[in-house]
């Protein structure tokens, strides 16, 4: 599971996918609450990124805290590349 799964689609709008790194671009989606929000126009109404294998460098990139959570905290995802090589290290 990707820690992005873990994130509703408003921690996803304040946190990440607000607009288009590149332009800036936004395009409305009304949520399933019924608010009105910008958003990436690559966002999908699942919550997942509709150019996720050719995402400019910027969405590549982005680390959110979540990736940094300890063990044992909601959120929490072993297969993040922080925690993978926290783990190698912990292992020596």
């Amino acid at each position: 599971m990707s820690v992005c799964e873990t994130c509703t689609m408003e921690e996803k709008i304040y946190i990440c996918c607000a607009r288009f790194p590149q332009t800036g671009e936004q395009k409305t989606m009304v949520l399933e609450s019924g608010a009105v929000k910008k958003v990436c126009p690559y966002l999908t109404r699942e919550g997942t990124c509709s150019i996720y294998s050719t995402r400019p460098d910027n969405c590549q990139k982005f680390f959110c805290d979540r990736f940094l959570l300890e063990e044992g905290t909601e959120g929490f995802n072993s297969d993040t590349p922080y925690n993978l090589i926290k783990a190698l290290h912990d292992n020596e």
